[in-house]
């Protein structure tokens, strides 16, 4: 019985984490992100977070004109690419932690 608690508490931690941490790290990330964004490059707020927001969820569904909200200066591309790099090594995170405890013995 021991060993299905902790299986119980493993899927609850992880269906918190999926549902309630990631969606909330994202908006935060998406804020700070996007503000930065705006403020470099001189864009509207809501226009930046939801460029960032898309950028880090890879969301097929276009949220805003990405083609009007390219980066023009290196800093803002900068911060684009950190963007970028930063969705990849949290969507690695994500899938370490889902799948660790497939392949623990």
């Amino acid at each position: 019985m021991h060993n299905c608690d902790r299986t119980t508490s493993a899927v609850v931690k992880l269906t918190l984490l999926i549902f309630c941490g990631l969606p909330l790290f994202a908006i935060v990330i998406a804020a700070l992100f996007g503000g930065l964004l705006a403020e470099l490059e001189g864009w509207a707020f809501q226009a930046s977070f939801y460029a960032v927001l898309a950028e880090i969820t890879a969301c097929e569904i276009e949220l805003t004109d990405m083609a009007a909200l390219a980066p023009e200066g290196d800093v803002g591309r900068l911060v684009a690419a950190i963007v970028g790099l930063w969705s990849m090594a949290t969507f690695a995170a994500v899938l370490g932690i889902s799948s660790g405890s497939l392949v623990a013995p």
